[in-house]
């Protein structure tokens, strides 16, 4: 299970949090510096148990104001809230810093700069 939320009030140049429960002994915890459901986390940790990072995710202000999100789908990251791959996960093609998005069930290509 995935959930993140948004900060109403950043904390350490912190504005949005996400925790993403691999498996009952793998659960990270993403730190983001904008609200971008294209962002990725520059900071993450991996906890124990939920408790755990949701503990920490107290220290800046968050109780209940996730949003439950679905897990990613294969071969995409992890940190970033929307399904976002790198392109050539699909065609086997070294294109390194090129992603793509699911949108309607087709795969489509990011502007640059878009994740973040």
């Amino acid at each position: 299970m995935r959930k993140y939320a948004i900060l109403t009030e950043p904390k350490n140049g912190i504005k949005m949090i996400a925790i993403y429960t691999y498996s009952e002994t793998e659960v990270y915890l993403f730190e983001y510096t904008t609200t971008s459901k294209y962002a990725y986390s520059d900071n993450d940790w991996l906890w124990w148990s939920v408790e755990r990072a949701e503990e920490h995710a107290l220290s800046f202000g968050v109780n209940n104001g996730w949003t439950v999100i679905d897990d990613p789908l294969p071969d995409c990251k992890m940190d970033i809230i929307y399904p976002v791959r790198l392109k050539w996960r699909s065609t086997a093609k070294p294109e390194h810093e090129i992603y793509e998005t699911l949108i309607d069930g087709e795969w489509v290509e990011l502007a640059e700069g878009v994740v973040q």
